[in-house]
């Protein structure tokens, strides 16, 4: 199925994101109604969805962020705060509740996708991307970003299942009608490139944690990447002065270690070098 649509022009992107995704959330939510006994697209083979390298010069910095949080409407300005500080993606925000805070952590266990349900589009819960039913990841909350979230909690209120994103009728938040209230936040700031959407605040997140000497695999965790590699892929460009550091732990090893005395020393780094001449 999903090559046939790749075959009539469809990008690997859009058949993944705009069409398994939904489609396996639909089915899922059966099976969970116990209307169907299993999922038939539950061992579909899903499309390679090609990663591309994040240009770090395209992202926006800090101040950029926060005049993107002062333009969208008030109340859902904590968005940016959990997209930016938490690297959170859309679905994760609008499905995310008070109760799920704790401490300095938040955990996150279900996403918001959009499906048409007799005509009308609705938000529905789904398991988190790349895991499956009850499983969840926790995330590091940072200080500004839980006082931002008391804040909001204050002066906003909660949803109907204490969800923080609502309409003024405290329903769910379908992340169409959230991704035109971000572009216009980006224009009103005065930021009128097309390829600023919503996702890029998870680009700054990991670029800044990357920048700040963060392992890789932690922020692959904390993104919830299937796997490091995709991470790796997208932003290991990123970090910071590696050959630098490689080239300073190596020298520290090859020849700044004293074994006995210097004489020890100097012998032990040339059989290193002849070692490796025989190799």
């Amino acid at each position: 199925m999903c090559t046939a649509m790749v075959e009539r022009g469809l990008s690997r992107r859009t058949v993944y994101h705009s069409m398994m995704v939904p489609l396996r959330s639909l089915f899922n939510s059966a099976v969970n109604e116990k209307r169907i006994p299993e999922s038939p697209v539950a061992r579909a083979a899903l499309p390679k969805v090609k990663t591309k390298r994040v240009d770090e010069k395209s992202l926006p910095d800090g101040k950029a962020v926060m005049s993107v949080a002062g333009e969208i409407r008030p109340d859902w300005a904590i968005s940016i705060w959990l997209m930016a500080g938490c690297g959170l993606r859309i679905g994760e925000v609008l499905a995310l509740r008070h109760a799920d805070f704790e401490g300095g952590t938040v955990r996150l266990r279900r996403q918001f996708v959009r499906l048409q349900r007799a005509g009308v589009y609705v938000a529905e819960l789904s398991p988190l991307k790349a895991r499956e039913e009850g499983e969840w990841r926790d995330v590091p909350v940072p200080p500004s970003v839980l006082d931002a979230v008391r804040r909001h909690v204050d002066k906003h209120g909660l949803g109907r299942d204490g969800y923080l994103m609502h309409t003024h009728q405290g329903g769910e938040v379908l992340d169409s009608n959230y991704r035109i209230d971000f572009r216009n936040a980006v224009k009103k700031a005065g930021f009128g490139d097309e390829s600023w959407t919503a996702h890029t605040l998870r680009h700054f997140f990991a670029s800044s944690a990357i920048a700040g000497r963060v392992s890789l695999l932690e922020v692959s965790r904390w993104l919830g990447h299937a796997t490091i590699q995709i991470t790796a892929d997208i932003y290991g460009h990123l970090t910071p002065d590696a050959g630098g550091r490689l080239r300073s732990v190596m020298d520290q090893v090859l020849t700044g270690v004293s074994v006995v005395g210097a004489d020890h020393g100097a012998r032990a780094g040339s059989v290193l070098v002849s070692e490796a001449e025989e190799r």
